[in-house]
């Protein structure tokens, strides 16, 4: 053991698992909590003690991150205990499931405290394997997904990846009435965030190692596939823009791709595949809807469905007026369509202002260098900020814990001393 660190080689198994578990459904019925939050608490508490008990050790711009999470906590406890009157009207288990939440992102940058080894190849190497043990459970998922157009039964089967309450229709459920499917994941919003994730560091794992397989073919498609099938306003009107802008810049993608012969032959058995999907599924009226939405209204007005606006449904007005304060609300409010909306609410001001400092930081990060690792980030950080416009990203199951590993990777990599751009290898 050196510095309080592990010297175990296989390190880097403990950030895959938790890749792995993130996609895990609830404990039990009635109990807020993901198997994979609970293996984030686990994995922490095992290399405490095997640690001997010695606190992790965070350097550099990673330190950031530890302040501005403690910040949002201390904030939404403060905002709690001011509170008390109101909460007292609320569940227990509520406020339970959202500081865990709040937690969440601090524990796991223990863990990445306690197994990141400080050196640019090996973190290079780690972001890649996360990389491509994500892209290749989402294309388990695009699986269900299509298998969801065929059986019916598939989104009631997976109920128990989508809510705690097995009483009511969870939003999954409610969605794949409308042709909007989408697999293991809680709602339209967290899978069209998944599937843009996992389009970007797909184009970024092809810029480092251009050698084009059968397989990098089927995820990347798989990854077209099911984003289109969710119809998520964030995938097709964020995702697929930036997917597009990111694989045109520096080295073109779509140039290489298509200077392979396979291509020409995978381009045309996709294309087929995807024209008999079509047919039978049953959003393809939802895809005529968006386009409305998109061309009557502004960009705002498309990705909020019109929650911000003048001419909206009254949601986010009702919220700030029942609920909105200096102080904040406190954990235990259940219903948000917004992740500034949702750190405003629960931790008032102060938690608001850390969370924008938190979003401007990372994009400070991604703007210092010119590297392949910073582009990365830049686009990255511009689909989390956009995103939260719907939903609070950063504390939703299945994508919180994948997203946050993945910008400490970043982070880590994107702040070594090393000139990327003349010197990189590929791997």
């Amino acid at each position: 053991m050196q510095n309080g660190i592990i010297a175990d080689r296989n390190k880097d198994n403990f950030i895959l698992w938790l890749v792995v578990f993130s996609f895990a459904p609830y404990l039990w019925p009635d109990v807020p909590l993901p198997v994979g939050s609970l293996f984030v608490y686990l994995i922490f508490v095992w290399l405490f003690v095997k640690n001997r008990c010695i606190l992790f050790k965070i350097d550099g711009k990673l330190q950031v991150f530890f302040f501005m999470f403690f910040g949002l906590i201390v904030f939404g406890l403060l905002s709690t205990m001011l509170n008390v009157n109101y909460n007292a009207e609320l569940l227990i288990i509520k406020k339970l499931s959202q500081l865990e939440t709040s937690l969440r992102p601090l524990f796991l940058l223990g863990i990445w405290g306690y197994v990141n080894k400080g050196d640019y190849e090996a973190s290079r190497k780690l972001l890649s394997r996360v990389t491509y043990f994500f892209v290749f459970a989402l294309f388990i998922n695009t699986v269900l997904v299509v298998l969801s157009i065929f059986i019916p039964k598939i989104p009631e089967v997976l109920k128990m990846f989508h809510t705690y309450d097995f009483t009511h229709l969870s939003v999954a459920e409610e969605s794949a009435v409308l042709g909007r499917y989408t697999g293991i994941f809680c709602q339209p919003i967290n899978a069209g965030f998944a599937y843009s994730l996992g389009l970007l560091l797909l184009v970024y794992a092809f810029k480092k190692n251009p050698a084009f397989t059968i397989m990098k073919y089927v995820l990347l498609l798989s990854l077209l596939v099911g984003g289109m099938l969710v119809l998520s306003k964030v995938f097709m009107y964020v995702g697929l823009f930036l997917f597009l802008i990111y694989g045109i810049l520096k080295k073109n993608v779509f140039l290489m791709l298509a200077r392979e012969r396979i291509f020409y032959i995978f381009l045309p058995v996709s294309v087929a595949a995807i024209v008999c999907i079509f047919f039978i599924w049953s959003g393809k009226d939802f895809v005529v809807y968006l386009l409305n939405f998109f061309r009557e209204k502004d960009l705002l007005f498309a990705l909020t469905s019109g929650r911000y606006g003048a001419e909206t449904n009254g949601f986010m007005s009702y919220m700030l007026n029942k609920y909105g304060s200096i102080v904040g609300a406190g954990y235990g409010l259940t219903t948000f369509d917004s992740g500034y909306l949702y750190y405003f609410l629960i931790t008032g001001v102060g938690g608001f202002f850390i969370f924008v400092l938190l979003n401007a930081y990372m994009f400070f990060l991604a703007i210092c260098k010119k590297s392949e690792e910073n582009r990365l980030l830049l686009f990255i950080v511009l689909l989390f900020v956009i995103a939260n416009l719907g939903a609070p990203i950063g504390v939703e199951p299945m994508v919180s814990t994948v997203f946050w590993i993945i910008i400490f990777s970043l982070t880590e990599i994107v702040g070594f001393d090393h000139k990327v751009e003349s010197g990189e290898r590929h791997g």
